[in-house]
């Protein structure tokens, strides 16, 4: 049987898991899991950052869907209205609200009953639309 480092703490979820996390004495830095029984929680890693949506959550923008739909008729006007402005065609606005439309879908569809995972690298500043690029080429899976 392994013994549990001191530094090492342990608290059971709503769901009846565990959850471990540690803190370094010296540094402060510590670790930490997703916690799979909260409505959406975040891990940070070194190659990006990992979200969880809850099962709750997907079914929250399931249920929403015409107001999300309304969001996006908005959001597609006011880029056709400032992209016009920028002088840049204007069927680029509708290209990027479909690909996040499409993107917020398969999330919604992932999720199997116990959420959904999206992965994503860290964007790099100064890039424009870096953070869009990024939103596209995430990866999402069932929890």
């Amino acid at each position: 049987m392994e013994k549990i480092p001191a530094t090492q703490h342990l608290t059971v979820t709503e769901r009846n898991s565990l959850k471990a996390s540690s803190q370094s004495v010296k540094s402060g830095i510590g670790t930490q899991s997703i916690n799979t029984s909260a409505y959406r929680d975040y891990e940070l890693l070194w190659w990006g950052y990992r979200i969880f949506l809850s099962h709750q959550l997907t079914e929250d923008i399931k249920a929403k869907a015409l107001y999300y739909g309304g969001i996006s008729a908005i959001s597609g006007g006011a880029l056709s209205g400032i992209f016009a402005a920028l002088g840049v065609p204007t069927w680029i606005a509708s290209i990027i609200v479909g690909v996040f439309v499409v993107k917020g879908a398969q999330i919604v569809y992932a999720d199997n009953g116990n959420g959904v995972y999206i992965d994503t690298f860290w964007s790099i500043p100064g890039i424009p639309g870096g953070g869009g690029l990024n939103f596209l080429l995430s990866k999402v899976y069932a929890a």
